[in-house]
């Protein structure tokens, strides 16, 4: 019984021993598993840590990548925005340049045009007195030629000479066949009167030139004319001077402003 007993009593020693070493080994597997679920969980911590930590940095780097992309870009638009300002600058620059440079070529131009038409205002002006000059001079010859002409004639005219006579005689023959030879017209259509008041105005001429003679021949104060030719003279003046030989623009062969065909009647 002993003996039994003892075996008894060990193996409940054994069994107990057993049990504890089992309950400690399973302290131990639960303190392990406890220590491995805490690492575990610190690595987890850690390792989000980490994870958030590297997100941030990345995200960090993808802002800094953002901004420097986001840099660069705003640097090109200013480089872009720059050069297009320079170059409307510069072709603003060009614009006002050929624009000065044209105005500058029209204002010289002007005064170019004005210069050259003063100058020619001054020349013609200078043409314009050079003939002007020529032509008095040229006037003032023919006024000292016919002046010297008429001196001549007068002198002529009061010369006492057969000549002077037979002169005046062909001027007297020559406005008789001009007054015939007009009244010999006094028919003539209008179209064809143009003719008749020339002649006209021949026998007009003709008479100035007779009458002119004439009225030099006032007096023989100087003894020019011998007593005979004299007295033919004033015959002759006397004679003219008492028939009232008609004077055609004062007394027109036709009355223009009334009936057509009219007649003008009078002395020839």
């Amino acid at each position: 019984m002993v003996f039994f007993s003892k075996t008894k009593k060990r193996l409940q020693e054994e069994l107990q021993e057993r049990q504890r070493l089992q309950k400690e080994l399973e302290d131990r597997e639960f303190r392990e598993q406890q220590r491995l679920q805490k690492e575990f969980e610190d690595r987890k911590v850690r390792d989000q840590k980490l994870q958030k930590e590297f997100e941030r940095q990345e995200s960090q780097r993808r802002q800094r990548l953002l901004d420097d992309i986001e840099k660069q870009r705003l640097q090109e638009r200013q480089r872009q925005q720059y050069d297009l300002e320079k170059k409307e600058r510069t072709e603003q620059l060009r614009i006002q340049e050929e624009s000065h440079r044209q105005e500058m070529a029209l204002a010289k131009q002007k005064l170019e045009t004005t210069r050259r038409a003063l100058e020619e205002r001054e020349r013609q002006e200078g043409e314009r007195q050079r003939i002007e000059q020529e032509k008095q001079e040229i006037e003032v010859k023919r006024l000292e030629r016919e002046a010297q002409k008429r001196q001549e004639k007068q002198k002529m005219i009061k010369e006492a000479s057969p000549e002077t006579i037979r002169s005046l005689r062909e001027l007297i023959r020559e406005k008789y066949h001009l007054d015939v030879e007009i009244w010999g017209l006094r028919g003539a259509r209008r179209p064809d009167r143009w003719l008749v008041r020339q002649k006209m105005e021949k026998a007009d001429a003709v008479l100035q030139k007779i009458m002119a003679m004439v009225g030099v021949w006032e007096d023989n104060g100087d003894g020019s004319w011998d007593p005979v030719e004299w007295g033919r003279v004033q015959d002759i003046r006397r004679r003219l001077q008492n028939r009232g030989i008609r004077i055609w623009a004062e007394s027109p062969l036709w009355i223009e402003a009334g009936e057509s065909g009219g007649l003008q009647h009078g002395t020839r």
